[in-house]
């Protein structure tokens, strides 16, 4: 008998427009939180005592301790969870924290992920700026922004009891990108505009 014809399918086709953008932030999500956080002392330049030295020590020393963290990590979650097992799991860490602590290990972690110090920078330089209720700009004896933390640990607690956060955090990440774009393209517009601005550091092969 003559063996059936075989159908040519046609490689698949990006998806124009708006769609496109789409499916860019939705891959965008699952790897931009693996490495966002190098600026994170930015967020604490005011209170250091020489931020034009500490600042990029800091960003550069924490890219390295977060590769060697990452790194250890994952070896650790392939001590406990085998690889097979990893596969379409949304967040192996909760998975790998149950397994070690019990249920509440999953919980636990989910929350503390989400509490990171640096968010409560944020209203407080917005307070600051009369975006926000002055009562966010209050600052402790040492210097924490107390009112300015709780708020954003409310904040963070409300998404992840009405199960809202990994929608947001979905939506954060695009805007994310969209802001270091912006924020890098400064930085060349200054170097060009301001060429004789103090600049402590020096960036290392630029321009």
């Amino acid at each position: 008998p003559q063996a059936p014809a075989t159908v040519a399918t046609a490689a698949p086709l990006l998806p124009p427009g708006l769609a496109l953008v789409g499916a860019v932030i939705v891959a965008m999500q699952s790897a931009i939180y693996t490495y966002d956080g190098w600026t994170g002392p930015v967020y604490f330049s005011e209170e250091l005592a020489d931020p034009a030295r500490d600042v990029p020590r800091t960003m550069i020393g924490g890219v390295l301790l977060v590769m060697t963290i990452y790194l250890l990590l994952n070896a650790a979650f392939l001590h406990v969870i085998p690889i097979r097992e990893m596969a379409g799991d949304p967040f192996v860490a909760a998975t790998a924290a149950a397994r070690m602590f019990g249920p509440a290990g999953d919980t636990v972690l989910r929350i503390v992920n989400a509490l990171v110090l640096m968010a409560s920078r944020v209203p407080f330089a917005m307070s600051r700026d009369c975006l926000l209720p002055a009562i966010l700009q209050r600052v402790n004896a040492g210097g924490t922004p107390v009112p300015a933390l709780w708020a954003s640990i409310a904040l963070a607690l409300g998404l992840i009891l009405t199960n809202t956060f990994a929608s947001v955090v979905a939506m954060l990440a695009f805007m994310f990108v969209a802001n270091y774009a912006v924020t890098f393209a400064t930085f060349f517009v200054m170097r060009r505009r301001q060429p004789q601005a103090p600049r402590p550091f020096r960036v290392p092969l630029y321009p």
